[in-house]
């Protein structure tokens, strides 16, 4: 999950809108099964907030 992460991290912007929902589940499930460092933690909240941002329909979906 290390390298899915990093690949997603540095090609974020390269994310079809259409794959977007299904990476923010795939990350979501995993820090719900994980016990992950808080710093870990915070790097993926941090992509799944970029990732929601970065699609309007999305961002309306996670804020409400």
């Amino acid at each position: 999950m290390r390298v899915f992460r990093l690949v997603i991290k540095h090609r974020i912007d390269e994310v079809p809108d259409e794959l977007k929902k299904e990476v923010i589940n795939v990350m979501r499930k995993f820090l719900d099964k994980e016990n992950l460092v808080v710093d870990t933690h915070n790097l993926f909240l941090d992509i799944i907030e970029q990732l929601s941002n970065s699609t309007e329909d999305l961002k309306t979906r996670l804020y409400k």
